[in-house]
């Protein structure tokens, strides 16, 4: 019977000296019988635990008492597996201990998706926290980008006060980057847009911009394999997990320097590593390896949560890899990690799509104003400030409301006032969301765009879906508000 269970029959004689064990045994452990027979059974501790779990237990059994709980060992290859032991002693005719016989399970895979499970709530807890900051402080961002933007607008690039507004834009900018990297995380960054992008530009670009930054000391050698491969992407996902995984790597080399090697490959579908996310069509694979000091098994387990980090206060948040994994994940891959002494490499495995990469508008001049007329909506008295100032000076006429039921009181007054509606998701006594469902009611025809800071309910898909013609993510600088109006107007002219 105890030759075909399941589960890992070991017999010792009192010392632990191990005296059988049956097939299951073998098989979870890798040793042979003739291996471990004779040999006492510490041959496979681990190390993980301490020596106050191995006490407990002899004492327990001495006095002639089951010890039942959860062991890490290690197999014969080096490699742990966790399993639930219950030990009885066993006793002569005397009553005196001879042996003691344990009964294992091997419950790795519980364990591992335990794990999962506890690290997908963790990440749901802080991704909550995140989610119900960001509204309010990309309002905050929004009111200091947006004043900013104006204040440019209306001065001279040689005047002494430029220089500073700049300054205090691109702070501003940075601030609102943190809030989508907490946000990306957790996976609930809402209205990234997906395009076909090109990733080899986007690797060369990213590589090009990290060597200005790195010391001499770091020598970055790239092995970029594919001439082209596109994935569905927000151009800025794909940057944003480029430097995050290469300043990872930096920072594990930046006391003595190193290699930074970057590697594109691509994969066929359904074969090799990653099969499983390739098996609709090929794929690409990244790695991004360093020569810094590798990471012990326990690091590994953790580099991906949130704040987690091993650098110094103040030389790094913890977000980096956690933002990479969401990024992945989001893109529909995997990453994965492998390390030793001297070497730490991370390989990303992406789907790539067979569709035309879209271009990328630079242009950077503010689009033609015009003279429609503007109603902005929003409970935010800096919001409807900024963005009355921005229209007005492109010349359209600009109306604002703190509230929602007395924006559409005017224009059940006023129907054929208003060209364009804009209004804020998240409002007290109606959202953005029915606010648009009322204004189509009333005016099928009049163009809604809707604005975020964050909203578990709202994205681009869905909101184009409900009627709004845009989704503008806050905090939104001059020249993306000045943008999306005039595309909109220009999709949807007064009669």
């Amino acid at each position: 019977m105890i030759e075909h269970t399941s589960e890992s029959i070991v017999i010792t004689d009192a010392a632990g000296n191990i005296e059988y064990v049956n097939p299951a045994f073998t098989r979870i452990t890798g040793y042979s019988r003739d291996e471990v027979i004779g040999r006492n059974q510490r041959l496979l501790k681990s190390g993980e635990h301490d020596q106050a779990l191995y006490e407990e237990m002899w004492t327990t059994l001495k006095r002639g008492a089951v010890w039942e709980g959860r062991l890490i060992n290690r197999r014969k290859d080096g490699s742990f597996y966790t399993e639930r032991a219950s030990i009885s002693p066993v006793r002569d005719a005397a009553g005196t201990i001879t042996h003691f016989v344990a009964v294992k399970r091997d419950i790795s895979h519980e364990v591992a998706l335990e794990i999962q499970l506890q690290q997908a709530q963790k990440m749901q807890a802080i991704g909550t926290l995140a989610g119900g900051i960001a509204h309010d402080f990309n309002n905050i961002l929004g009111a200091i980008i947006g004043f900013t933007d104006i204040s440019l607008m209306q001065s001279k690039p040689d005047s002494p006060i430029y220089k500073n507004l700049r300054n205090i834009r691109k702070a501003g900018l940075r601030a609102a980057d943190l809030v989508r990297q907490i946000l990306t995380f957790s996976r609930q960054a809402a209205g990234n847009r997906k395009i076909p992008v090109a990733v080899v530009p986007l690797l060369k670009e990213s590589l090009k911009l990290l060597r200005a930054s790195l010391p001499a000391t770091i020598e970055i050698v790239r092995h970029i394999n594919v001439p082209e491969a596109s994935v569905l992407a927000d151009p800025a996902q794909i940057r944003q997990m480029i430097m995050n995984l290469c300043t990872n790597s930096f920072q594990a080399m930046r006391e003595h320097g190193g290699v930074l090697t970057v590697t594109l490959d691509k994969l066929p579908a359904g074969q090799g590593p990653g099969a499983a996310i390739l098996a609709g069509g090929p794929g690409i694979e990244l790695k991004v390896e360093d020569t810094g000091p590798g990471m012990s098994p326990k690091i590994m387990d953790r580099i991906f949560e949130p704040f987690f980090t091993t650098k110094e206060p103040g030389l790094a948040t913890g977000l980096g890899l956690s933002v990479v994994h969401g990024i992945v994940h989001d893109l529909g891959g995997e990453i994965t990690v492998d390390s030793d002494e001297n070497r730490t490499c991370f390989t990303i495995r992406l789907p790539v799509i067979e569709k035309p990469v879209v271009a990328q508008n630079t242009d950077e001049d503010l689009p033609p104003g015009g003279s429609e007329s503007v109603l902005i909506v929003d409970d935010e008295q800096a919001i409807r400030e900024t963005c009355r100032m921005m229209l007005s000076q492109l010349g359209y006429s600009v109306t604002t409301s703190g509230d929602p039921r007395e924006a559409l009181a005017m224009i059940k007054r006023q129907k054929d006032r208003f060209d364009l509606v804009i209004a804020d998701q998240t409002m007290p006594e109606m959202t953005g969301l029915e606010l648009l469902h009322e204004i189509l009611r009333l005016r099928p025809d009049l163009p809604v765009i809707l604005c975020t800071g964050f909203s578990e309910q709202l994205n681009e898909e869905s909101a184009l879906r409900e009627g709004a013609r845009q989704l503008l993510l806050k905090p939104v600088t001059c020249m993306r508000l000045a943008e999306s109006v005039r595309n909109v107007l220009d999709a949807n002219p007064p009669a």
